[in-house]
């Protein structure tokens, strides 16, 4: 919920803040629309499996809440990185798909996990 309202607030300054013309407002904010929506809930829900692990760690907490933010601002600053350099939106679309390809592996182990009834600190198959 943290990322989509952080999206929401950004898009806001995106387009209220930065340009007074109705036509590139509407244009900028489709785009985002498209592209900025999908990837804060994506790094949301790849931050949120490292925080959700760091929750039932222990003594390793700060490792998984440090793996889960480093893991979001990385593919946010990626994304960043290629809109303002004004790549190719296939760039983008090749962030956004390999955030989403993370995101479906995160929460599918989540899922098969929790059905196991494993945390971290038991003798897990995987350590994120």
């Amino acid at each position: 919920m943290i990322g989509m309202g952080f999206a929401t607030l950004e898009n806001l300054l995106y387009i209220v803040v930065r340009t007074s013309d109705v036509q590139v407002a509407f244009n900028i904010g489709v785009m985002r629309m498209i592209t900025a929506i999908p990837a804060h809930a994506i790094f949301a829900i790849v931050m949120g499996y490292f925080v959700g692990w760091a929750k039932f760690a222990g003594p390793q907490r700060n490792r998984y809440l440090f793996k889960g933010l480093l893991s979001a601002v990385f593919l946010h600053g990626l994304y960043d990185f290629f809109v303002f350099m004004r790549w190719s939106i296939l760039m983008v679309a090749f962030v956004l798909v390999v955030g989403l390809l993370l995101s479906l592996l995160f929460l599918n182990r989540h899922s098969r996990y929790a059905k196991m009834g494993i945390r971290p600190g038991d003798d897990e198959p995987f350590q994120p």
